[in-house]
């Protein structure tokens, strides 16, 4: 039951991580196209276009710490389910 659950939480994390590295791809999008024909904005335009890029970056940020503790906490979780699935081979073969 234990290795079923924690199958389970690792899929979950494995899913979550790839989400948010999707929006993380669309957030570097987001830079790329903002600043296209920067120069032929008016100057309204290019503070609006200042807000959203600085905000942007502390999603990014912000993003990419949050996928290095889920990459964290898949390694511990993956370790354990392959300790748990040791202990269970070794009760099962003796």
């Amino acid at each position: 039951m234990k290795s079923t659950v924690l199958d389970r939480d690792i899929c979950d994390l494995q899913n979550q991580i790839f989400v948010v590295k999707n929006n993380l791809m669309c957030l570097y999008k987001r830079l790329y196209l903002i600043r296209t024909n920067y120069v032929l904005k008016s100057d309204y335009e290019k503070n609006e276009i200042e807000i959203i890029t600085y905000e942007t970056k502390h999603l990014i940020v912000k993003y990419t710490k949050c996928v290095a503790q889920m990459e964290n906490d898949l390694l511990y979780m993956m370790k354990n389910y392959f300790v748990g699935i040791n202990e269970v081979e070794e009760k099962f073969l003796s």
